[in-house]
């Protein structure tokens, strides 16, 4: 008898989640994804920065090196 009433348990629907403080999981989910993106990216660009302009002297022109020689391959 007892082996029967779990069988009956297992078969019947979950009880409806609970919405917890009103934020359902899908939506909590996407604004914990935006937020890690935010900031992710805030500290990409503020290191970015923050090595641009803090530097001493200026960065190399595009194409030379900082000795000011010709980069790329010798010829």
């Amino acid at each position: 008898m007892t082996h029967a009433t779990q069988i009956v348990d297992q078969m019947r629907p979950p009880a409806p989640a609970e919405p917890g403080s009103g934020v359902y999981s899908n939506k909590l989910g996407m604004w914990v994804f935006l937020a890690s993106d935010v900031m992710f990216f805030t500290a990409l660009i503020g290191s970015y920065i923050v090595l641009r302009f803090g530097m001493g002297s200026s960065w190399a022109r595009p194409g030379f090196s900082s000795s000011g020689r010709r980069a790329g391959p010798s010829r």
